[in-house]
């Protein structure tokens, strides 16, 4: 069970930076691209605004995704020694206040820049309902961020984890006479064998358990989600957006 949480976590993460990843695309193209009365509500100001405004946008979202990785890249401090030990306790307090004021930036700064950006397109003629799903756009953003906060800050049950602990050292204790006996009917190498690889096994899959609990420390493990990956993406994404609107622009 405590094996299914964790790689479950993961596969969640990733579905949860997809969707985040969708609507900072569908916000970002909903800024730069959708005009109003009939396609003419964009031509009554300057070009060079709605260009500066649509950079000022894309820069606040690439902010918010590096703000983002920075906070799910931080050190986990929900293990048993940040809540047994001084020693954990003070590094989880130091960590939480960093992760608070981080999600701050992310959560409450940066969401508060992109709906004070749809009030500037308001203000310029935008058809109320159109901004009304920007602003669903908006929460979809907010959603998929507390949904990544959750998956990083909360881990599978303690009870869980420490009978997964005692099972992997004690279980081994129990099948002490198979290894006696298959020593006496094969040879001894073969029972210290035997013996030696029984708690190996499960020690090496309660670590892969441990590792997976944060899916995002990439540094600890080969199946972590790096922070470098979604920014690459974000950014790619956002450079092919910027092409595609810039031939569009030429043709017209």
């Amino acid at each position: 069970m405590s094996i299914s949480f964790a790689f479950r976590r993961r596969e969640l993460a990733l579905r949860s930076l997809t969707d985040l990843k969708s609507t900072m695309l569908h916000i970002y193209v909903a800024h730069s691209s959708w005009d109003w009365d009939a396609g003419t509500g964009r031509s009554v100001s300057e070009p060079n605004y709605w260009i500066e405004h649509s950079d000022a946008v894309l820069n606040c979202l690439v902010s918010l995704s590096d703000d983002l990785a920075r906070y799910l890249s931080l050190p986990t401090s929900s293990r048993s020694r940040h809540r047994v030990t001084a020693s954990g306790r003070r590094e989880a307090l130091e960590t939480i206040a960093v992760a608070y004021d981080l999600f701050d930036q992310v959560a409450v700064e940066r969401l508060i820049e992109l709906s004070l950006f749809v009030e500037k397109i308001k203000a310029h003629g935008m058809n109320p309902s159109e901004g009304s799903r920007i602003r669903q756009y908006e929460r979809y953003l907010s959603t998929c961020l507390e949904d990544l906060r959750i998956k990083k800050t909360y881990r599978t049950p303690q009870a869980l984890r420490s009978f997964s602990r005692l099972f992997s050292i004690f279980l081994p204790l129990v099948y002490t006479p198979a290894y006696a006996h298959l020593a006496k009917d094969t040879h001894l190498s073969m029972g210290i064998v035997f013996a030696a690889l029984a708690p190996l096994a499960l020690t090496a899959l309660y670590e892969s358990i441990c590792f997976l609990e944060d899916p995002f420390i990439s540094s600890l493990t080969l199946d972590g989600i790096g922070k470098h990956i979604f920014i690459n993406v974000f950014g790619m994404t956002f450079n092919s957006i910027l092409q595609s609107l810039e031939s569009l622009l030429r043709k017209l």
